[in-house]
């Protein structure tokens, strides 16, 4: 009996080591001694093909074996560290999370600077939990939100969507420290028991009694490779919510303009958040709405997951270029997404493939808080 992998064929235009899956035919060549004793590293991988994989599902969403990729690619990676082998542009935000709690080596003291942009404390105040101080809703933030600065539009988005809706909320702040899920997809597993670690006393100590976070990896961190804290939804499940209960209204969408929805990788395939996104989409009178070729459980990666935001892999095609491509194909020229890691890629991809001006990107938090009326909540 044979199988063929179906690799290819779902993702075609994307080179192996740089869409979603490892060569499946090396792989089965090896385990069936045709690898000679050649070690899996160098001679069946290069180390460019090991690092370069997004870890976004797709391989194994694909699989006809039901064969899973990523805990083995793990694998690899840890072996690697344990050699010595970091790639250069990965060892300087591996340090910054040992030494700062996130990847840019900023300065803990500046992780809620987000909240002090002009004008937003006056109009949304953001409470920073110390020890148990009345709220019941922590923001987990997490540190591409924190500290990039186009990204922290998504944080205040955020706030302004959880105050709207009546939220008692606050953040972390300074005691917030990176989510580590990255790291843990990199393989630095003691790294990330320490962030957990830290987080988790954190949170405990807030005494919430629930997590919220615009940030699909953050998501996914908390409600799988932690213990011992509070339950944690992704803010288009609140804002779906929100909707259903009467708290949240709109205003009529850009009649110009015609909407396509990114499922991220780490809310919609390792997650199955596909409805909520769509959901609050068509609840914004006359948007227009189109679906890509490849969406929901058979989304096309970004390219931006697993620490790919600061590896440089060799391979010059960009998956955000052909996703992009992709919302173009379907007629749209707004992607929406939910995530900052999708956001900052396809933002990027955008200008690579020279489409400024013909197509824009917006996170689901920042068109919600474009289109909410803001006079509801009151009434509600």
């Amino acid at each position: 009996m044979s199988v063929e992998c179906r690799r290819q064929a779902a993702f075609p235009k994307v080179p192996d080591h740089q869409g979603p899956g490892l060569r499946v035919s090396t792989v089965s060549g090896f385990s069936s001694s045709e690898g000679n004793g050649k070690p899996l590293v160098h001679s069946i991988y290069s180390e460019d093909e090991i690092w370069s994989c997004t870890t976004c599902g797709a391989c194994e969403a694909e699989c006809p074996l039901l064969i899973e990729y990523i805990d083995k690619l793990v694998d690899l990676r840890r072996g690697l560290i344990d050699d010595g082998n970091v790639p250069q542009s990965l060892q300087k935000p591996l340090k910054a999370l040992e030494s700062r709690g996130n990847p840019y080596g900023k300065l803990e003291k500046k992780r809620a600077d987000w909240i002090r942009a002009a004008n937003f404390q006056q109009t949304c105040p953001v409470r920073t939990l110390e020890k148990k101080n009345g709220a019941s809703a922590l923001y987990f933030v997490d540190s591409i939100t924190s500290y990039d600065e186009r990204m922290q539009a998504i944080g205040r988005a955020t706030a302004r969507i959880l105050q709207h809706t009546g939220e008692n909320f606050g953040i972390l702040g300074t005691a917030e420290k990176d989510s580590g899920h990255e790291v843990r997809r990199f393989g630095e597993e003691m790294l990330f028991i320490a962030l957990r670690d830290h987080n988790t006393e954190a949170i405990q100590e807030s005494g919430v009694q629930r997590i919220v976070t615009a940030d699909p990896h953050a998501f996914n961190a908390l409600k799988h490779d932690y213990k011992g804290i509070p339950p944690v939804e992704h803010i288009s499940q609140v804002i779906a919510r929100a909707i259903r209960n009467g708290k949240i209204k709109f205003d009529s969408a850009d009649e110009n303009s015609v909407y396509t929805y990114h499922d991220p990788c780490y809310l919609g395939r390792h997650n199955g958040v596909y409805d909520d996104p769509r959901d609050v989409l068509n609840a914004i009178p006359g948007l227009k709405r189109v679906e890509m070729r490849r969406s929901r459980e058979r989304s096309f990666c970004c390219g931006g997951g697993g620490l790919m935001l600061f590896y440089e892999p060799k391979e010059e095609e960009r998956m955000g270029v052909e996703r992009v491509r992709m919302a173009a194909e379907a007629g749209a020229n707004v992607i929406v997404t939910a995530c900052p890691f999708c956001m900052a890629n396809i933002e990027d991809a955008i200008k690579v493939a020279r489409l400024e001006g013909k197509m824009s990107a917006i996170d689901l938090v920042e068109l919600v808080d474009q289109q909410m009326v803001r006079e509801v909540r009151k009434a509600a």
